[in-house]
């Protein structure tokens, strides 16, 4: 009885060795199941290459390497050697060349004792224990991009979908915000015109900060002034939203004159009308050096009707400014615009600015301006046949059909580039007809975002 313990223990210890020794020629026979650690190292096939096979057989393919970590769209292997699409190689994403068949070979079912593999559906995303492009760069499965000229992370309206989605995509972007709310400075080497402040509007988009001061004598034949003088001091001041959308106020201060005898007037001083609107830049090639730009003024009579600022309902003001470089040197400005009163209090008028200067060195500009204003038509409020150009509107019955023609030469300096310029011009008129204007001094400073 004592000996079959003795045997038994004898049994279980040989079966115990002869598994070990089939474990390990089934190791060898079989080739190691490696995966990929799950943060996605590459490893190359020369840190590692498994042989697959034994090499006691004569008829068996020539070993095949085995390459690790490699992307799904990888197919690389060794020449000679066949991909295999079994479900191992979309379970482990390893690239491996199955081993020869060898006859009365047991299965690897038979070996485990596990049920035969059944195929299954391909992992829509990232597969584990294989390296992925969307896994290395750590993008969802989910991720789309967005649409093209948007943030990721600025998420759009309704509003601003609707642009997008009607077609509008490019031109909607003329009137998306900018945060920075700078200048458009693809075009420093324009100037600003001097003359005609607050009509003559620049067709860049422009954040600025502009004062702007006018001495003007007026003829001794005005039956209002008779000689005397006007000054006018305004601040300017404008927003660039974008590279081609801002908002201007070019008029915004107090007006002043002292007229001389016999004038039925006397000394005043008051609050000047304000001016403010839109403009667009709609044409805006840097290549070509040509821009344009559409707006619209509002004149809004808040100023005293002592000096003549609070003349009927107001006017709009629709214009279009241009400008163009020529000879890397020479510049050239305009502006066409329309004053159309909201009542027949005022006076209605068509005006034409234009522009030349030259470049000198980026920092001087002297220059050549001209004005032509043409009232179309009176208003109701002055016995009069003149009016008050770009400095008062008086509603003067005489003053349709009435032509000004005013020439002005200055120039502009850049003191610290863009930033801050100074600009002066004399402007006298042209025509026998001079309505309030025998010459003007205007003066500016320019603090420019």
């Amino acid at each position: 009885m004592q000996g079959k313990p003795c045997q038994s223990c004898f049994l279980f210890l040989v079966a115990f060795l002869a598994g070990g020794l089939t474990a390990d020629k089934l190791q060898a026979q079989h080739g190691a199941m490696l995966g990929v650690p799950r943060q996605g190292r590459v490893v190359s096939a020369s840190e590692i290459s498994l042989r697959v096979g034994s090499a006691n057989t004569p008829s068996q393919a020539p070993p095949a390497q085995v390459t690790l970590g490699l992307p799904r769209k990888s197919t690389a292997t060794n020449s000679g050697a066949q991909a295999w699409s079994g479900d191992w190689s979309q379970r482990s994403g390893l690239s491996i060349s199955p081993p020869p068949a060898a006859s009365g070979s047991p299965s690897e079912e038979e070996l485990t004792g596990r049920e035969p593999r059944t195929s299954r559906p391909a992992t829509p995303s990232v597969i584990r224990g294989a390296v992925d492009e969307n896994y290395l760069s750590g993008v969802p499965a989910s991720y789309s991009p967005p649409h093209a000229g948007t943030s990721a992370a600025t998420p759009r309206g309704w509003f601003s979908h609707w642009g997008h989605d009607s077609g509008l995509g490019p031109y909607w972007e003329w009137f998306h915000i900018r945060n920075t709310f700078q200048s458009d400075h693809a075009f420093d080497e324009f100037i600003s015109p001097v003359t005609n402040p607050f009509f003559f509007e620049d067709p860049r988009a422009l954040t600025e900060l502009r004062p702007v001061f006018l001495y003007q004598n007026t003829p001794k034949g005005n039956p209002l002034f008779a000689g005397g003088n006007i000054q006018m001091f305004a601040l300017q001041g404008r927003v660039a939203l974008n590279e081609r959308f801002s908002v201007v106020m070019p008029k915004l201060g107090f007006i002043a004159f002292q007229p001389d005898p016999p004038s039925p007037l006397g000394d005043e001083i008051g609050f000047a009308e304000i001016i403010l609107g839109p403009k667009l830049t709609f044409w805006r090639d840097d290549a070509a050096n040509i821009l344009a730009a559409f707006g619209v003024h509002f004149e809004i009579p808040a100023g005293g009707g002592d000096v003549f600022q609070s003349t009927g309902s107001g006017s709009v003001v629709p214009y279009l400014t241009f400008g163009k470089e020529l000879l890397d040197n020479l510049h050239f400005l305009g502006a066409i615009g329309y004053r159309a009163g909201f009542d027949s209090d005022r006076s209605d008028s068509f005006f034409v600015s234009l522009h030349a200067d030259y470049e000198f060195y980026r920092i001087l500009y002297p220059f050549i301006e001209v004005n032509w204003f043409h009232y179309t038509s009176g208003g109701q409020v002055l016995v009069a046949n003149f009016e008050g150009g770009d400095l008062f509107n008086f509603g003067s019955t005489g003053a349709g059909g009435e032509d000004i023609v005013t020439m002005g030469v200055g120039g502009r300096v850049k003191i610290l580039g863009e930033q801050l310029q100074a600009g002066a011009a004399f402007e006298f008129p042209l025509t026998k007809s001079k309505d309030i204007l025998d010459w003007r001094l205007t003066l500016d400073l320019i603090w420019r975002y």
